[in-house]
């Protein structure tokens, strides 16, 4: 199998090559990956820093540019130019710590037949009128160099099946192709991700949340206040609800279910059942 990473880079000079370094370090080498890197709009060295960082790089890699254009625009710009059969699309803000984490993506996609799309942040339940519940292992770690969000339940360790997912999250290339990538109807920023959860959810996909050992300081591009982003977010919530409107009306409240086990070990997550 062949992996696409694809990151969103805005003016990340400071941490770039750490957040590169913790994805493509923990990789198994169990299968063929590219690096596609978007540079939306940068004025930092980020790009030299890449440049640097990638002389070094074992692996295909690709860098593409964008004008302030966002996750959406950028990610779908990534998938224009994608060769791999699956892609992950990381924000500019998300380490991972899992060693080996894409051989328990192998696993899963292995064993689960009909699979959509692949969370590793969050997970969500949708019901009328829709919620965004977000679900996370409890990592105590994680609050110690960087922020975390307070979530007022955690989850034992396990793959779980979800309604929705947010970023970063894994999915087939030909899938989302099929699909025409991102709805650049929720440009700039927010609600993509629930439109396309509840559209594989519709065409009878079963969508997953991975608990990796990820974490996510939460920033956002500079020129954009708290106030801008909270309406972006509630529009795009507003326009799921408009779009799957019959769907979600008739849908059932349905519980986040545990399908495999866990365990986590020096070699990173485990399946232990299924």
């Amino acid at each position: 199998m062949k992996i696409t990473l694809a990151f969103d880079i805005y003016n990340k000079e400071k941490w770039i090559e750490s957040l590169l370094d913790s994805w493509i370090s923990n990789l198994s080498g169990k299968n063929e990956y590219e690096i596609i890197i978007v540079f939306d709009d940068c004025k930092d060295r980020s790009y030299e820093i890449v440049s640097n960082y990638f002389k070094n790089c074992p692996h295909e890699h690709l860098a593409l540019f964008a004008d302030n254009k966002y996750e959406i625009y950028c990610n779908n710009l990534a998938l224009e130019k994608a060769t791999g059969d699956y892609i992950i699309f990381i924000q500019d803000d998300n380490w991972i710590y899992d060693k080996n984490w894409d051989l328990l993506i192998s696993r899963i996609i292995d064993r689960i037949k009909n699979i959509g799309v692949m969370g590793f942040l969050a997970g969500t339940t949708l019901y009328p009128p829709m919620n965004y519940q977000r679900i996370e292992i409890n990592r105590p770690h994680k609050g110690t160099h960087f922020t975390r969000y307070n979530i007022k339940g955690h989850y034992e360790l396990g793959v779980w099946q979800v309604d929705a997912i947010c970023r970063p999250f894994c999915i087939s290339v030909e899938l989302l192709t099929q699909k025409g990538g991102l709805d650049k109807e929720f440009m700039p920023m927010d609600g993509d991700h629930l439109d396309l959860s509840i559209k594989l959810l519709r065409d009878g996909r079963k969508n997953i949340y991975i608990p990796f050992d990820l974490v996510n300081v939460g920033t956002i591009k500079e020129n954009l206040s708290k106030k801008v982003v909270e309406k972006s977010h509630t529009k795009g919530i507003n326009l799921c609800q408009k779009k799957h409107e019959a769907y979600l009306r008739v849908r059932k409240n349905q519980n986040i279910k545990k399908i495999f086990n866990l365990r986590e070990s020096k070699g990173g997550l485990e399946l232990i059942n299924g």
